[in-house]
């Protein structure tokens, strides 16, 4: 499967997977399972850095993510080797951009919310149906300074590549 490619310079990037209400999960955990868009990310992020909360990290089937440096923001150690842990989004960030021209930040709510003003893309994989989600991202600010760039099918989901307008780089 073809990578969303982008442009010169570094880029900070929101990967996630959401419902028809921009839901993002439920009870701790993601309600849905589309194996194609699970194939999507792991192609899309590998060799890249990928940024995440606690929370979400601990829900992963597999930790850390084989072939991809990996940042948690957390207050406690996660117990695997070579996982850069922080308490602070902004050394985190620094620590990402510092080492992949590609930062893809996987989530949750708090830390897409935490790194908004880095984000230069975002890969939203839009999932049918919506799940009566607890979590969620405002979906709203995709119309305010973000131009939608290319749309894919990868399987039953509807995969965006969204670019903000006028970044400059990072």
């Amino acid at each position: 499967m073809e990578k969303i490619a982008f442009g010169e310079g570094r880029h900070v990037v929101w990967i996630a997977a959401v419902d028809a209400a921009f839901g993002l999960g439920k009870n701790g955990g993601i309600p849905w399972d589309y194996p194609e868009d699970r194939a999507f990310f792991r192609g899309q992020t590998m060799g890249h850095v990928v940024v995440m909360g606690r929370r979400t990290y601990d829900g992963l089937r597999v930790r850390p993510l084989a072939g991809r440096p990996m940042g948690v923001l957390t207050h406690r150690p996660v117990g695997e080797a070579g996982v850069e842990v922080s308490q602070d989004i902004g050394t985190l960030m620094a620590w990402g951009v510092g080492r992949s021209e590609i930062v893809y930040v996987a989530g949750g709510a708090t830390v897409y919310e935490a790194t908004r003003p880095w984000v230069t893309d975002i890969v939203l994989s839009r999932v049918p149906g919506e799940y009566g989600c607890d979590v969620g991202l405002d979906g709203a600010f995709l119309g305010r300074g973000w131009t939608c760039r290319e749309e894919r099918r990868v399987g039953s989901v509807r995969v965006e590549h969204w670019e903000r307008e006028g970044w400059g780089g990072v």
